[in-house]
């Protein structure tokens, strides 16, 4: 979604993976000129994408979510440590 104008740019339709991640890029890439800031998920394959298709134009950023449920849970299932008591 563009910033100012909250135009969307590009769409791409099919499973969660490389494959649709290199079409919905490319059409990004299509969609656009000169150079711009893109911002993603934590989805692994728009990095392969990106470094691939938008390189030479894009400043790229990844922002993961760490929310407080998933901490709590980490810390749930995190191997317990013991100390010896004399």
């Amino acid at each position: 979604m563009e910033t100012h104008s909250k135009l969307v740019l590009n769409v791409a339709n099919g499973r969660p993976d490389q494959s649709t991640a290199n079409v919905f890029i490319e059409g990004l890439r299509m969609a656009t000129s000169g150079r711009f800031q893109i911002t993603t998920d934590g989805f692994q394959p728009y990095r392969h994408a990106i470094s691939n298709t938008l390189e030479d134009r894009a400043d790229y950023a990844m922002l993961v979510k760490v929310s407080a449920l998933r901490r709590k849970a980490s810390r749930a299932t995190a191997p317990l440590k013991w100390r010896a008591r004399r």
